[in-house]
């Protein structure tokens, strides 16, 4: 998959279109880092449906890592979707919280398992 696109210039926006040729349970994930517990969470939008809250938990030593994008109404961070076109939308909600990549796949798969599929 192609990097996400960051949309205008500080504003804390990236848009990402994507196709799913199988319907089926998917996970999105992000590379990220929130340094402290007032810069560490996005507004995740998938598709059009109701945006939710991604906290990221805390972390010090200033160096990303993959997390599940999930949040308190999305526990699981799994998203049913059909094949076709979708579209993820993460929103900087917090000053300092950092998005490096995004990874989506089917639920068993994770961006540390992906390469040996």
């Amino acid at each position: 998959m192609r990097p996400a696109a960051l949309v205008g210039k500080g504003i804390g926006l990236a848009e990402y279109e994507f196709t799913i040729s199988d319907s089926g349970i998917y996970c999105f994930w992000g590379k990220a880092m929130g340094g402290d517990p007032h810069s560490n969470s996005f507004i995740v939008t998938v598709d059009e449906e109701q945006p939710v809250i991604w906290e990221i938990p805390v972390k010090k030593d200033g160096i990303t890592a993959w997390f599940k994008i999930k949040s308190f109404t999305n526990a699981t961070g799994e998203f049913k979707l059909k094949s076709g076109q979708h579209k993820l939308v993460i929103k900087s909600r917090e000053a300092g919280a950092r998005l490096e990549a995004i990874f989506i796949g089917k639920k068993e798969i994770s961006p540390e398992n992906s390469q040996s599929r």
